[in-house]
């Protein structure tokens, strides 16, 4: 299935955002990945979701399977290498929204 470069990004955010939220509560360091946000500390962020990228996997992701830093669309097949720095971003960005 093509998809349009927008369309790509936003499934890649989507699911982004779905693992920042499976690990937030589910991930056994998931109380210290809280406490980096609200610290606002993204080394921190960044240094733990580098942690949980070679620790913590998941096919229970809504439509998304997690595994070693990569995102798969269950949907289009696609797989999407996903840093620790985008974790921390978007747990902060999450973060931000619901203030």
């Amino acid at each position: 299935m093509q998809l349009s470069l927008f369309e790509d990004i936003d499934i890649r955010q989507k699911g982004v955002e779905c693992v920042v939220k499976r690990i937030m509560k589910s991930y056994s360091m998931r109380g210290y990945i809280r406490d980096a946000v609200k610290d606002n500390d993204r080394n921190e962020l960044i240094k733990l979701f580098k942690e949980s990228i070679s620790n913590y996997g998941t096919s229970h992701v809504v439509g998304y399977s997690w595994c070693s830093g990569e995102l798969k669309d269950r949907e289009s097949g696609e797989t999407y290498k996903i840093t620790a720095i985008e974790l921390a971003d978007t747990a902060l960005m999450i973060s931000n929204k619901t203030k």
